[in-house]
């Protein structure tokens, strides 16, 4: 590897600070901000970010605190030399033109690390992550057709699927995070029918303007392609990804009334009544309902398969007793087991649950029935590109905010965010997987 150029920065610190600030090119961030928190998943999270260098800012944090509340007594700057062509050049006095793309990922001169007070805000408190890109996620200017700032009204998360259930739980607190950081209101609008097609085409056929998005789960993209002959839209071409949100491994529960309290119980019992127990799911295809077609097919035995719109339905039925089990994710499911409504007996993910270890996994005693639950925002195709990175940004900035981290880990599912290119990507891999799947248990698409 050729040896960095050791180029020597053209005025010192602090003026460089005042001269990013002047220009646009800083963000000064006065809110408390907890660094072994909040500033290390941000960092983290622009690391591996997909901002354009145009758009990247340097960040100053005033007012950083420890785990303990404890403020330090320095500033924390990040990105204020390598984060982008034009800070580059900036703070080495020469023109953008003249700076090669690769120097702006350039590991900081020598030059610059010099041990003196004002360097010392750069270096003391965050070491190697002064010299991590930080995009000014809250700085970046989306426009509209008319040139106005994005967003300037409303904007409507479809969740194609009934109240009460996964979509619902992690879209409403996504809804609330978003209104507040983009200063307009998000709304949830819940559009269930037919497992989630109507809601999925609605958006669509939305205008690609930003303001209707989707949040959506996991089989209106990746299964229903492999079980419905014909779909009014192509989960690939159809939509712009901007991110995952959240995602949950489903649980296996069954009314109290029912006797089992393991898996092997279930097997056993459903083999001595062939046919007479009740499973619901959130609609022919759904995930809830392959993953009773795997449980049944590696068990060897048969049950009832009873679909509903949505989780919140196929929950309250079983709450009802109008079926015996299902298989539903955290937000679901788990506050009426804390009620002592329903009995959690197993997960149905590849490895035991970190909100709910106690619980052993199906595959433990069946193998090959792993299935799991994510959601993700996504927008119509042919949205513009401005427009998907403001929602990125702003997005990923909720999902790593401890508190939103925490709402969603309550609701009973983990926190998780990609950048867009990373969730196409996801979504064709989930496409391909779930298709060898549908094909195993000999569901022939409609």
């Amino acid at each position: 590897m050729p040896d960095q150029p050791k180029l020597k920065p053209a005025r010192d610190f602090q003026q460089h600070l005042a001269d990013l600030e002047k220009h646009g090119l800083l963000v000064r961030v006065d809110r408390p901000i907890n660094k072994d928190t909040e500033l290390q998943l941000l960092v983290r999270w622009q690391f591996v970010g997909g901002v354009p260098e145009d758009q990247r800012r340097a960040f100053l944090f005033t007012n950083v605190v420890d785990g303990k509340g404890r403020r330090y007594d320095m500033p924390v700057a990040i990105g204020v030399y390598a984060s982008s062509p034009q800070i580059y050049a900036r703070g080495m006095g020469q023109k953008v033109e003249d700076i090669g793309k690769a120097l702006s990922h350039a590991i900081l001169p020598q030059a610059c690390m010099k041990r003196t007070r004002a360097a010392a805000w750069l270096l003391a408190t965050v070491g190697w992550l002064a010299l991590i890109t930080l995009s000014a996620a809250s700085a970046q200017t989306a426009l509209t057709g008319s040139g106005q700032a994005y967003p300037t009204r409303s904007i409507r998360i479809i969740g194609p699927s009934s109240p009460g259930g996964g979509i619902d739980a992690t879209g409403r607190i996504l809804a609330a995070a978003l209104t507040q950081s983009l200063g307009q209101q998000v709304v949830l609008e819940n559009r269930p029918g037919a497992g989630g097609i109507i809601g999925t085409e609605i958006v669509a056929k939305a205008p690609p303007d930003g303001y209707t998005l989707m949040l959506t789960a996991a089989a209106a993209l990746v299964v229903f392609p492999h079980t419905f002959s014909k779909l009014p839209y192509d989960p690939i071409r159809d939509f712009a990804p901007i991110s995952l949100v959240a995602a949950s491994d489903y649980i296996l529960a069954v009314h109290p009334s029912l006797p089992v309290k393991t898996v092997k119980d279930l097997v056993a019992l459903a083999r001595a009544r062939p046919g007479q127990i009740v499973f619901a799911s959130t609609g022919n295809f759904s995930l809830p309902h392959l993953a009773g077609e795997l449980l049944m097919q590696q068990g060897r035995f048969q049950m009832l398969h009873v679909p509903y719109k949505g989780g919140g339905p196929a929950a309250m039925a079983i709450l009802g007793g109008e079926v015996s089990l299902m298989f539903g994710t955290g937000p679901t499911v788990v506050p009426h087991a804390k009620a002592g409504r329903l009995r959690l007996i197993a997960t149905a993910g590849g490895k035991r649950s970190k909100s709910l270890p106690e619980l052993p996994t199906v595959a433990e005693t069946l193998p090959g029935v792993e299935v799991s639950a994510w959601y993700g925002v996504l927008a119509p195709a042919g949205t513009p590109k401005e427009i998907i990175s403001k929602l990125h940004a702003e997005t990923v900035r909720a999902i790593a905010n401890p508190k939103i981290m925490q709402q969603i880990s309550n609701a009973g599912a983990e926190a998780v965010y990609s950048t867009p290119e990373e969730f196409g990507a996801y979504i064709k891999t989930e496409l391909a997987r779930w298709g060898k799947t549908v094909k195993a248990t000999g569901i022939a698409p409609e």
